[in-house]
């Protein structure tokens, strides 16, 4: 068959988000309104998954693709993907029209059905995903928006039960998203068998891990589970309804398609092919763990005085029969069509009679205020529909033929059986013991339910709000009851139409469930066991109530929640301890940097002088009179004075920004850039005429002369510099608006040369003429090549002297406006990508330790 291209999935998906903005003014305007919304859209929602049916029947698989987002959603729709899509939206037509009485007297109801909406467009778009990333993408908005669902009440429960489920949604998040790299990195992304290539076995054990603890979070997976039970009794019921009756399904269909597509070898490949051993190991895993989440749900439901709670703790033991049906499914290849198809039935079963129980305790705490089962009772006179609602859900849990439940436990309970003949020892005898035992516990904690509730002596005199539901509420219980009664009565409906025909789209055999319905249906063993087993359950109810056994509470440290609060707050400390000392490290390190830097530019400072020392030496020759001597050493202080008016100049400009009242001194930079060159170019041009005049006084006067001239010069530097700094913040916008500074650079030159000249003993001033004006400070000469040549090593002389960052043509084009600007935009830009490169390094590390994993296995 080929795939039929379908706008179906996109409008199952796309309808209710579109839908919930509209529930705000519709709630506003009219809440009658906004309840037949309400109910249409979820109508429509159930139309379209029952519209899948024939398509998938007639075509086998259809798809549809959303190219709008990166990447693109991509969904295909097979037999299991729209089954599960059709009880879903089920389950939520008929919680959304019970929802309309019970939450009429309770506040936030526009954000309620919103929520509610969102959530459902969410886990229509997990079960019909088409790849891994369209299946995480709505995995996550669907734990992300049903935050809202269970922090609904508002109350400090509440709260705490809503954030202990959003931080084990997102660690679980960044499990399945590390999986789904994994998966990715070996194949295309899609819910197809992967190709692993030679030496990629450990790539396929970490991503299996990675998935199962992904998918097993939302499921309620042991020991995954501890958000559960808190999450339910605090959610109003109708979202109880949903969490436990749908959303965790999301993970169980997670789970089942890991088993049945991913980690599968490719359509056709023969069972005897060791390919399929990862696959079959990977179902006895499954067991396990199913066993073990049966075992403790069952158990920690007995001891439960809260109706909701216990039926919390049983939504995850109920999560243990689906596991142990899709993992002997897996485990027994071609012979395990009947593990698979009661796995994927029970799922049904249980999305139906869960929900319908939550309900109808929800009507209890609704009329009552009370949900301990120890003291409520006598409700069955007080509300006998719901009474006998109850007994139908009831009947269906505990397996009791000929209710849905009985079908999908014993093609479990065969399947299990079927794998222990497999296997042969005793491990899995012992798990089927513990099957039957669950089985027990689950019928006693029903008796417990039904007993102290409705048959029990009532405990309290019950006033006249005491009642039956409202019309709306058990029109929703009863539908949910019917298809409870009719796939215990036809279960080839589901097992022939929808599972059977989607296990030969994958090429699995399928013979088994039509050996189970032509032979083992309401055969007289099962029914004979399932009688047994409730007499057990009776039992056990009878034994624990008389002796208080279920009243017992285990050590605290025995808490898997506890545990999980300690290597929480373990981690914080440990995380907050590693934050104090990366602190300090980076205190050390960044005092560490700056002493390097000051050395290093001490260093340099000094190799800087030598260089021009051993320059001069080599123009000049050693230094072989005290006046040659005493000019090098003055000439190292004339520089300094250079490069401290050139600063003075920036810092002046900085200075008048902060004084004006600038928002931001950062915006005078480019100003001050031109600034800086403008000072450091009559910086410049003064060190060479203060050296020049204090060579010529040395040669006429001797060295006594110079040391009297250059105390005479330092007394004129603060001045100058304060001159050369007011003229350079003049003179700076121009220069930044790229105009040149030459005609105004001499002007200012010229006085500030004339006035240091001046300030020399007449004694020792040079030559008349030798400075004319000031405007010059070197001798005139006509014009020739020696002349020329001269002057050109003077340049050359010149420029070795000063340091690059100190040279008039660095400077201009770092103050450029064109690089200043740039330099901004590329600090925005590594601003702005920051956040980028922190989630990719936390992806980084996820597939890391990913990696890491399947090494080590």
């Amino acid at each position: 068959m080929m795939l039929q291209a379908s706008v179906l999935p996109l409008l199952l998906v796309a309808g209710p988000p579109l839908a919930a903005l509209a529930l705000g003014p519709l709630g506003r305007r009219s809440e009658a309104v906004r309840d037949v919304f309400m109910v249409a859209v979820t109508a429509l929602a159930l139309l379209g998954a029952a519209a899948l049916v024939p398509l998938v029947t007639a075509h086998g698989a259809i798809h549809a693709e959303w190219p709008l987002l990166p990447g693109g959603l991509v969904f295909k729709v097979d037999h299991f993907g729209a089954l599960f899509a059709l009880f879903s939206a089920f389950v939520w037509f008929c919680a959304t029209l019970y929802s309309l009485g019970y939450l009429r007297a309770q506040p936030r109801r526009n954000r309620f059905h919103a929520a509610s909406l969102v959530v459902l467009a969410a886990n229509l778009g997990v079960v019909l995903a088409g790849n891994l990333v369209t299946l995480f993408v709505f995995f996550e908005l669907l734990g992300l928006v049903a935050f809202l669902l269970v922090v609904h009440a508002g109350t400090a429960e509440a709260k705490r039960a809503a954030v202990q489920y959003f931080w084990m949604t997102l660690l679980g998040g960044f499990a399945l998203l590390a999986g789904v790299m994994i998966i990715v990195t070996m194949g295309d992304g899609t819910l197809t068998p992967i190709h692993v290539e030679e030496g990629q076995s450990g790539l396929r054990s970490a991503a299996a891990v990675l998935l199962l603890i992904g998918f097993g979070v939302k499921a309620g997976m042991v020991p995954l589970h501890v958000w559960l039970p808190n999450a339910h009794p605090v959610a109003p019921s109708p979202a109880s309804a949903l969490l436990s009756g749908v959303m965790i399904k999301a993970g169980a269909y997670g789970i089942f398609r890991c088993l049945s597509t991913l980690f599968r070898p490719g359509v056709g490949t023969d069972f005897a092919d060791p390919a399929w051993q990862f696959s079959s190991v990977l179902g006895l895993a499954v067991v396990w763990l199913g066993i073990l989440t049966m075992a403790v749900g069952v158990v920690l439901a007995l001891g439960q005085r809260n109706a909701k709670r216990m039926l919390a703790y049983h939504s995850i033991s109920q999560v243990g029969f689906i596991l142990v049906g899709i993992g002997a499914g897996a485990y027994l290849l071609e012979d395990g069509a009947m593990g698979t198809a009661g796995g994927l039935l029970h799922t049904v079963n249980h999305a139906l009679f869960k929900a319908l129980l939550f309900l109808g305790v929800g009507v209890v705490s609704l009329r009552t205020g009370q949900l301990d089962m120890y003291a409520l009772g006598g409700l069955w006179r007080r509300m006998p529909v719901t009474f006998a609602l109850m007994l139908v859900a009831a009947a269906g849990i505990t397996g009791l033929p000929p209710f849905n439940g009985f079908v999908s436990k014993c093609l479990v309970h065969h399947a299990l059986v079927a794998a222990q003949a497999a296997q042969g020892g005793i491990a899995l005898r012992l798990a089927e013991g513990v099957y039957l035992l669950v089985c027990a516990g689950t019928v006693a904690s029903f008796i417990k339910l039904i007993g102290l509730v409705f048959v029990a002596p009532a405990r309290t005199r019950w006033g006249a709000e005491v009642r039956e539901a409202s019309p709306g509420m058990l029109v929703a219980m009863t539908l949910l009851a019917c298809p409870v009664i009719l796939l215990g009565l036809r279960p080839e409906l589901l097992l022939k139409g929808m599972i059977a025909p989607g296990l030969a789209w994958w090429s699995m055999p399928h013979a088994a469930i039509d050996h189970y319905l032509a032979h083992y249906y309401l055969a007289p063993r099962d029914v004979l066991t399932a009688f047994a087993t409730f007499g057990l359950g009776a039992a056990i109810f009878a034994i624990g109530t008389r002796m208080g056994v279920f009243h017992l509470r285990g050590p605290r440290w025995m808490s898997v929640a506890r545990a999980y609060g300690a290597i929480a707050r373990g981690s914080v400390r440990a995380c907050v301890g590693t934050a104090f000392v990366y602190a300090r490290f980076q205190h050390r390190l960044a005092w560490s940097l700056r002493e390097i830097r000051r050395l290093l530019w001490q260093v340099a400072h000094q190799a800087g002088q030598a260089r021009r020392r051993f320059v001069e030496t080599v123009l000049a020759g050693v230094a072989a009179t005290a006046e040659q001597a005493f000019l090098e050493s003055a000439w190292l202080l004339l520089d300094e004075e250079r490069v401290a008016t050139t600063n003075a100049a920036a810092s002046r400009l900085l200075e008048q920004a902060r004084t004006d009242g600038a928002a931001s001194p950062v915006r005078a930079v480019p100003p001050m850039e031109s600034a800086r060159a403008i000072a450091g170019l009559l910086a410049g041009a003064l060190f060479e005429a203060r050296l020049a005049l204090l060579r010529r006084i040395g040669d006429a006067h001797g060295a006594a002369a110079q040391h009297t001239a250059l105390d005479a010069l330092y007394r004129e530097f603060p001045a100058t510099r304060a001159a050369i700094a007011a003229a350079a913040a003049e003179l700076a916008p121009a220069h930044d608006a790229g105009e040149p500074p030459g005609p105004e650079v001499a002007s200012i030159l010229g006085p500030l040369l004339t006035r240091e000249r001046l300030a020399v003993p007449a004694a020792w001033h040079p030559a008349p003429g030798a400075i004319e004006d000031g405007s010059a400070d070197v001798p005139q000469l006509e014009f020739s090549l020696a002349a020329w040549l001269l002057d050109i090593g003077r340049l050359a002389l010149s420029q070795l002297r000063q340091p690059l960052s100190a040279r008039s043509s660095a400077e201009t084009l770092d103050a450029q406006p064109g690089i200043v600007f740039a330099r901004r935009k590329i600090q925005r830009y590594g601003r702005d990508i920051s956040l980028n490169v922190a989630t990719m390094f936390v992806l980084l590390v996820l597939l890391a330790g990913a990696l890491w994993l399947g090494r080590s296995g």
